[in-house]
């Protein structure tokens, strides 16, 4: 059974995870020795790699979203990476959130609703660099509860 596809906009979070993926895929469907131009690059890159990431977002939409994506960096389209390039690219996107997950570890020893308050703008921070992170929901139910815990030491 297929999907419908009736979502007509995406995320903040999903935005991210295709810009990802765009600036990851779309310099494999440019140029080269078929010659193929920024609509086949925007074309094969939601064909191949994007639709299935997002089966209930509708094509119009997934093709205008990469395609204000290659606007906004045309250089995505000189990128021919390999798969361990690929993998090179999200190792440092899980870095720059690991470390937004370890400030956020540290904001959350303290019992100051200030600091918890950080802990959850860091965890924010850590879920924009890598939208896929591991146990970012956890992280947030865990300083929600100590939030509400140290509000009421007050």
């Amino acid at each position: 059974m297929t999907a419908t596809r009736t979502r007509t906009e995406l995320t903040e979070l999903e935005t991210i995870r295709l810009r990802h993926l765009v600036e990851d895929h779309a310099g494999t469907y440019y140029g080269g020795p078929l010659q193929l131009g920024v609509y086949d690059a925007i074309r094969y890159t939601a064909e191949a790699v994007v639709e299935r990431q997002f089966p209930d977002v509708t094509y119009d939409t997934l093709w205008d979203a990469i395609r204000a994506i290659l606007n906004q960096d045309i250089t995505a389209l000189d990128r021919r990476l390999t798969d361990a390039d690929r993998a090179q690219r999200a190792a440092v996107r899980r870095a720059a959130a690991d470390a937004w997950v370890t400030l956020a570890s540290q904001a959350l020893d303290s019992d100051d609703p200030d600091k918890l308050f950080l802990a959850s703008a860091f965890v924010d921070a850590a879920e924009r660099e890598d939208p896929d992170y591991p146990g970012l929901a956890t992280g947030r139910r865990i300083i929600s509860a100590r939030y509400e815990q140290a509000e009421s030491w007050r």
